[in-house]
């Protein structure tokens, strides 16, 4: 004997028909977790990048076969992976060679009995580990803000954000200078109302939207800078987090695509927020092999990720190839980089900003207190509607709260000056707690 594994030896018997089946992007070995594979050499973005340079398939089959020298299997992982070849079509014949291989070598299919790709057996404590996954998942959720010093005005533009549905007409309705002047004068009601556009609930976004006959979905959140995209991806972990809504899933995965770390991920592992590496790797085996229909993936972001050949963007264009095609995405973006989204998405939910009446609530909640700069902020934005319309969008409102709530601050006649005026309320925020002879300084800016 060789002293070479069955798995191996089988490998690379089917060498050249495996080399083919994984560079075509069927499966990624690293998906099946744990012991698998142990180099990290096997990567979507190694086989597309060896296809692009010189070579071609060629190159890629040998990255392929550098590879499957380094592979190690534990009983579970390749079960898995088994199944997979005995199950797929056109790789049945594949899967079959392979098994009498393994088998010709002294290996054992015991542990594959039972098993299917849809059904496979999680280990033992796969309960429990992703039991402790949850709790952790909870606490870290519990944390999240995005403006720390002002948790209740981060909630209160939550709780006062419209939604629109885009379904039917909305989607044929050409926006025309008319509907842009109107929102941009923060009529929003206005222009839901010429948009054709569908009224939504937060707590509705995905009981309402449709779900084809494949069952994926894939939800859309579109809105331009500053609209609350972030925002109320936050509010969503933060209410399944509080058990208040959405607690038809089981699992709830935020992924700010803005991450660098995040953007140079290759595996599922690499996006789940685990105490540990070998952690994320156990919860993705339990997500892949039995619970992808029963969660929630928010990628945040997308036009702040270069998305051509990266696994993100694989991973939201075709689920289906990693065991996900079950599992609800959400994906946030602005319009400017939606068009591919479009295409894919199952449904698409436009984030509008505040309402005049929403408006008014969200500054009554986040000015309670300040009841004499409230009225003086009202009668100010009376006088200035560019100011006035700009708050249609959450954060200019929370803005303009931030400078309110500040003393010395002077509210804004222009656009310019408005960002002038908060820049210098963080500033002052966070220099001059012990110095006031700066805080002098940085009045004095203005």
């Amino acid at each position: 004997m060789s002293g070479k594994s069955p798995e191996l030896l089988a490998l690379e018997q089917c060498l050249p028909k495996t080399v083919e089946f994984l560079s075509g992007g069927i499966v990624d070995l690293r998906w099946f977790g744990g012991k698998l594979i142990e180099s990290d050499l096997i990567t979507r973005q190694a086989v597309d990048a060896a296809l692009e340079r010189q070579g071609g398939m060629e190159k890629a089959s040998q990255l392929m076969k550098a590879v499957v020298t380094q592979v190690t299997f534990d009983d579970a992982c390749f079960a898995r992976f088994l199944s997979i070849l005995q199950s797929e079509g056109a790789l049945k014949a594949l899967g079959k060679k392979f098994t009498d291989a393994y088998k010709k070598h002294g290996g054992s299919t015991e542990h594959t009995e039972q098993q299917s790709p849809h059904t496979p057996q999680a280990p033992s404590d796969a309960a429990t580990v992703f039991a402790e996954f949850i709790e952790y998942l909870r606490d870290e959720y519990d944390s999240l803000s995005p403006t720390p010093h002002e948790t209740e005005i981060w909630f209160a533009r939550c709780r006062y954000i419209k939604l629109a549905l885009l379904e039917g007409e909305a989607l044929k309705t050409q926006h025309d200078n008319e509907y842009f002047d109107i929102v941009l004068k923060g009529h929003i009601e206005l222009a839901m109302e010429k948009g054709k556009k569908v009224p939504l609930e937060l707590k509705d976004i995905f009981s309402k939207c449709k779900t084809p006959k494949d069952g994926r979905k894939l939800l859309v959140f579109e809105g331009p800078p500053g609209i609350g995209k972030s925002t109320l991806v936050l509010h969503i972990c933060h209410n399944w987090e509080q058990k208040k809504l959405f607690s038809e899933f089981k699992w709830v995965i935020r992924v700010p695509l803005r991450d660098e770390a995040i953007q140079n991920a290759s595996c599922l592992a690499d996006i789940i927020p685990a105490r540990s590496q070998e952690e994320a790797r156990a919860i993705a085996r339990v997500i892949i092999e039995s619970l992808g229909s029963e969660g929630l993936l928010l990628f945040d972001g997308w036009d702040e990720h270069s998305h051509r050949k990266t696994f993100l963007a694989e991973l939201v264009r075709n689920p289906k190839r990693f065991g996900l095609d079950l599992c609800t995405i959400v994906v946030t973006t602005r319009p400017v980089a939606a068009d591919e989204l479009r295409r894919l998405a199952t449904s698409r939910i436009e984030i509008m900003g505040f309402g005049n009446e929403e408006r008014e609530e969200f500054f009554r909640e986040a000015l309670a207190g300040y009841e004499k700069k409230l009225e003086e902020l009202f009668e100010h934005l009376k006088k200035h509607p560019l100011i006035s319309g700009s708050a249609y969008v959450p954060l200019v409102a929370a803005f303009l709260v931030d400078i309110v709530r500040t003393p010395g601050m002077s509210l804004p006649v222009t656009l310019h000056g408005m960002y002038v005026e908060i820049i210098l309320c963080n500033v002052l925020r966070e220099t001059t707690k012990s110095s006031p002879e700066l805080d002098i300084c940085i009045r004095n800016i203005n």
